[in-house]
Formats: structure tokens, sequence, C-alpha cells
């Protein structure tokens, strides 16, 4: 099945595509850090349940990328759903609406709480979606939610429709990667209250959970032939297998789930670190 996009949102791809320098400045690397095609990557993620591309939210490169790919597996697949850390669950309902063609972008921009950049890095995948009649999950949980877990922790979302109850930090591993990034971060900041990092890590992983949740409970009540998700995420999220990948493959571990690693190239040179981040490692300009 062959999806295109109307004459009045071609712009939106070429605008994503042409910023990029896709071919040029973009690289694709395996994680032994050989570099692939474009092609061959494709052909590899085609055959997953779950594609999880992971990003640094600032990086033009990558979101062109990100939609470049997504495009590609549209017209491979068929039947294609995006799921966006960008977007949160209690506002599905507009999301649908837009989607729908029901209500215009600025009803969408109003009542959606969008990031600052959606215009330049998301917007692209949301029309691509209301063009095809595709499926997009808001996947996020509420922001005031979240922000009162980082706060007060998990028992102020007790009995709420997205609980923190039943989310109890994994620890191990991502937890060590997770304070030892803020931990040097709000370093800098001075003293920090007592348990805040402890607090804040709690709020990373009900967000890891709501996304999780989403996705897996989209692919249980969805009918054969289930439909490939692709999932658009901050790559702390996914890199390692770890985070919201952690959580999915916990809930459905049946799933052949790829992961993409995305980054700028200011953000360090591959290193061996790079090897278990991802199935493939995206590496962009500035």
């Amino acid at each position: 099945m062959k999806y295109s996009l109307p004459p009045a949102l071609w712009p939106v791809l070429l605008l994503a595509t042409s910023c990029a320098g896709l071919k040029d400045s973009t690289e694709i690397l395996l994680p032994n850090g050989d570099a692939t095609s474009f092609e061959a990557m494709i052909d590899e993620l085609a055959g997953a349940d779950v594609v999880v591309l992971g990003e640094e939210h600032d990086s033009d490169g990558i979101h062109a990328l990100q939609l470049r790919t997504t495009e590609a597996l549209m017209e491979r697949r068929g039947n294609v759903t995006i799921a966006m850390e960008m977007f949160e669950r209690d506002v599905q309902s507009v999301l649908n609406l837009y989607l729908m063609g029901a209500i215009e972008e600025e009803d969408l921009m109003q009542r959606s709480r969008p990031w600052g950049n959606y215009a330049e890095h998301y917007r692209g995948a949301i029309e691509l979606a209301r063009a095809n009649g595709l499926t997009v999950l808001a996947s996020n949980i509420p922001r005031p939610l979240a922000r009162n877990v980082g706060r007060e922790g998990t028992l102020v979302s007790q009995g709420g429709p997205w609980s923190a109850r039943n989310v109890i930090p994994m620890g191990g591993a991502y937890e060590e990667i997770f304070m030892d990034l803020m931990g040097g971060m709000m370093g800098h900041m001075g003293d920090m209250p007592e348990g805040a990092l402890e607090r804040m890590f709690e709020a990373q992983c009900i967000k890891d959970e709501a996304m999780a949740e989403s996705i897996a409970e989209h692919l249980a009540s969805s009918p054969s032939p289930k439909p490939q998700v692709v999932f658009w995420c901050g790559r702390f999220h996914s890199d390692f297998g770890l985070g919201t990948v952690e959580r999915l493959v916990r809930r459905m571990p049946e799933l052949k789930i790829a992961v993409i690693s995305g980054r700028k190239r200011s953000s360090g040179a591959f290193d061996e670190t790079d090897q278990e981040r991802g199935d493939f490692i995206w590496i962009a300009p500035e």
C-alpha cells in the first residue's frame, strides 16, 4: 500500500529533509560503529513490532531523520501507529479530533499543551498521520502529575487516573545513569533538598510506565495484524533498552523492539558505550 502526502503538506517533508542534509551529514551507525545505509536500516526496522526513535530534543537532524524513517516504515508496513512522548494522555481526545479533521490546528495548539518546538520538530509527524489516517498515541503522563511526583513523591498520585502506586523504580543501571547525570547537573545549583533526586527519579519512572502502558494497551486492543508502533521519545527513555523500553518488555516480553539512539555530534564521538545503546546509532550535525 502506497501512501503520500497531499500537495499542501509537501513543504513539511521537504523542509525536514533539506534542513538535515540526511544522506550527507547524519550518520547511521551499527552498534559496532560501522556505517550503514538508510535503506538497510529500514529493511531491519520493518520487521520489528515496536521501533523506538530516541532523540535529543533540540536536534534538527535527528528530528528530520525520525520523520523520514516514520514515513518509510509507513510505506513499507502500511499499518503503523505513532506514539509520542511529546503529547500527554489526557489530551488524547483533542489529538484525535485534530487527526480526524474535526478541529483546526489552532485549536490543537490551544488545547493540547504542545512542546515549544512543536512546529519545527513534531508537526511533520502529526501532519503525516493526519494525511494518511494513522493513529497517534498521546503517551506521556500529564505534566501536572509528573511535577507533583517530582516534588512530593509517588504518594501524591494515589487514586488518580495514572496512579504511581504500582510504579516501583526499577533501580539498577537505569537509576545509576539517572543519578550520575542529574546529580552532576544539579550539583552546580548548590544544595538540594533531601530526597530531591529520588523524587525526580520517581517522576522519570512514572513517565516511563505511562508511555509503556499506552503502547502495550494499544497493541493488546488492536486486531490482527497488529500495527507497528513507531515511538518518538527522548533517548534517555530508551537508551540501553532501559526506561520505557524496559517497562514495555516487562509488560509484553514477546515483542520484537528495535531501539535507535540519536544525538548531535557535539554530544560526543562514537565510543564503546554506544555499542549497547541501541540497534542503530544516529549522529547528526548541529
